[in-house]
């Protein structure tokens, strides 16, 4: 029998599913690197850890992720997901008032991820 997406709760099972199933293929390209399954899915299983034991991050808990086009973010989204953890996706080419204007209704999230230094002021 074939696995649909009905089969998965989310991505991150996908994902297993998918190492498990073409281990050597193609999950990820990026500029001049190229991610099979079986390394994307250790990448994120690491960053899972991370998340869980790094910084006590549960079910349930929000992560707001403001990293742009970069594989770092791809780990991120897979294993917040696989551990339950809600992921708020922030463009990195906002203002900062429009930032945080967008950010007003929302609870803060418990970790905020990004690739460049955030300016105040």
């Amino acid at each position: 029998m074939n696995s649909t997406s009905a089969d998965f709760q989310n991505l991150y099972q996908a994902l297993s599913h998918s190492a498990a199933r073409s281990p050597d293929a193609l999950a990820l390209a990026f500029e001049d690197r190229r991610y099979l399954y079986r390394d994307f899915h250790l990448r994120v299983q690491r960053a899972m850890a991370q998340l869980d034991r790094g910084w006590s991050l549960r079910k349930g808990d929000r992560i707001l992720l403001a990293w742009g086009n970069h594989p770092a973010f791809c780990e991120v989204l897979f294993a917040a997901l696989g551990l339950g953890i809600e992921v708020v996706p922030f463009s990195t080419k906002l203002k900062q008032a429009e930032s945080e204007a967008l950010g007003r209704p929302y609870p803060l999230p418990r970790l905020s991820c990004s690739m460049r230094p955030y300016r105040t002021g």
